[in-house]
């Protein structure tokens, strides 16, 4: 899949995105003017629809993967040691409780204590039939190390 990546300059907030051949946002970083950063990866702020340059103001520049991949990895060094440490509170196999937070072009994303976790395997039940806010069951599958979060099945 070919993905384009650009930097949204606006006014003093920057946006760097991901976007998909479709032109769906699956990564985000913010800079607002105060040099506060937010990942989409950690909090919700993916821009949601399909992404037009032409609906867009400021200075858009296309940037290469590499300037992104550099800019995201920094910027999850704050995050690793609590990365690392759900990893190993949250192994492959344990079960889990989640409530449905937010949808992203990757699916479905649950808190479960404060972790995200990233719906992969909906086995058993109609993931569409979910309402923000939803608790359900599930079991760890195995982890998204890009986004840091855990990869779920739900359980019927």
């Amino acid at each position: 899949m070919a993905m384009e990546y650009m930097l949204i300059i606006f006014e003093d907030i920057e946006m760097w995105i991901e976007l998909t051949e479709e032109g769906y946002a699956l990564r985000q970083i913010i800079k607002e003017e105060d040099n506060t950063y937010h990942l989409s990866c950690v909090e919700d702020c993916l821009a949601e629809g399909v992404i037009k340059k032409e609906d867009l103001a400021g200075d858009i520049i296309s940037i290469k993967k590499t300037e992104f991949e550099y800019q995201w990895d920094e910027l999850k060094k704050a995050y690793v040691d609590k990365w690392i440490e759900t990893k190993r509170n949250y192994i492959i196999g344990k079960k889990i409780k989640g409530k449905f937070q937010y949808y992203y072009p990757q699916g479905y994303i649950f808190d479960i204590n404060g972790v995200l976790g990233l719906l992969k395997d909906d086995t058993g039940m109609q993931a569409e039939n979910l309402c923000i806010g939803d608790i359900v069951e599930g079991v760890v599958i195995g982890y998204d190390d890009i986004n840091m979060w855990i990869l779920i099945s739900l359980i019927k």
